[in-house]
């Protein structure tokens, strides 16, 4: 019999060990116990009995606070990922679902920001809304530009137009305007001087602005934002020679029933990422893959494009050099008529 419990005990300590050993349980500093006499150890097999099962509730309780804690407590997330010298480990808990930051970019702006919200009367306007038109009007480099917003939401349009300017040094917004709410929209003008930030670099900080405007007042919020307007041109991210050539427009869409669409391009000098000095004098080559779907008119770095029937195409421009005609740089642009 004693064989037997011996066994028993044996087998029982393997497997409580094990699940011991499979267990996550953070390490603690313990107190020091020496000045404790260790238990007397009980002769009878049934003193045996009892301490297994003794140890197996402690396992048992045990399992049972580290599962509930497990599921219970707050999970985190390392932002700065794993530790490269660590092991391999298990997967942490996820944390809950985070609603995406809300962001629009255009060639010349970005805006980054917990949220976009718009306050009027009883209504707010903002994030809930999809899908946002996001447009910039090319403007002039380093000079004046725009972000505008226009979404459908509570059964109306709405609209928000951030304006731009630069003395090359600096860029700031002098203006700002949001719709009103109502079905016939009216602006609502948010003016003053906002984002002023070296040339080059974004602002960061929150912008919480109200305006009144026709006896109606608006207010606008963009926490944690993160703005910069006049983006560097991508053509300069990698340049490949002394020139680039970006195009005003990434892609060009043109309604059918349009009389003429005018668009730019501006060489530039990837040494500075500036626009040339004199961009006329040079020689600017514009062609239309398919001119049955649109033509083109050009007048230096500048053209009309004329929709002709709907369809795709593509238009091509290059700049060469005045005197030798070699290609300095060349941009291609897809075009679409509806």
């Amino acid at each position: 019999m004693n064989d037997t419990m011996s066994d028993l005990e044996a087998r029982l300590a393997e497997l409580f060990a094990a699940q011991a050993g499979a267990l996550d349980v953070p390490s603690r500093d313990h107190p020091d116990l020496g000045h404790l006499r260790p238990a007397r150890r009980l002769g009878h097999p049934r003193g045996r009995y009892v301490l297994v099962a003794a140890a197996l509730v402690t396992t048992m309780v045990l399992s049972a606070v580290w599962l509930v804690s497990a599921r219970s407590g707050p999970a985190t997330v390392d932002a700065a990922g794993p530790d490269p010298d660590a092991g391999e480990a298990e997967a942490p808990l996820a944390p809950p679902p985070v609603a995406d930051r809300f962001h629009v970019e255009t060639k010349q702006v970005s805006l980054t920001a917990d949220a976009l919200t718009i306050d009027v009367g009883d209504r707010t306007f903002g994030t809930a809304a999809t899908p946002i038109e996001v447009r910039s009007d090319p403007g002039t480099r380093n000079e004046y530009t725009t972000l505008e917003l226009t979404w459908r939401e509570h059964d109306v349009e709405m609209r928000l137009y951030a304006y731009f300017a630069s003395d090359g040094r600096d860029w700031w917004s002098n203006e700002i305007r949001t719709y009103d709410g109502n079905a016939q929209g009216e602006w609502i003008y948010y003016t003053g001087e906002f984002f002023r930030s070296p040339l080059g670099t974004a602002f960061a900080g929150d912008l919480d602005v109200t305006g009144t405007d026709h006896g109606v007042t608006g207010r606008l919020r963009l926490p944690n934002l993160r703005l910069q307007a006049f983006l560097p041109p991508a053509a300069c991210a990698a340049p490949i020679g002394p020139y680039a050539l970006e195009a005003a427009y990434d892609v060009l869409d043109v309604r059918l029933d349009a009389s003429g669409f005018g668009t730019t391009v501006t060489l530039l000098d990837t040494a500075t990422c500036l626009p040339v000095p004199d961009p006329d004098d040079f020689v600017y080559d514009w062609t239309i893959d398919d001119g049955a779907v649109a033509t083109v008119t050009p007048d230096g770095p500048r053209a009309d494009l004329a929709p002709v029937r709907p369809g795709t195409t593509t238009l091509l421009v290059i700049a060469r050099d005045p005197l030798t005609g070699a290609v300095l740089a060349e941009v291609a642009v897809p075009v679409t008529v509806e």
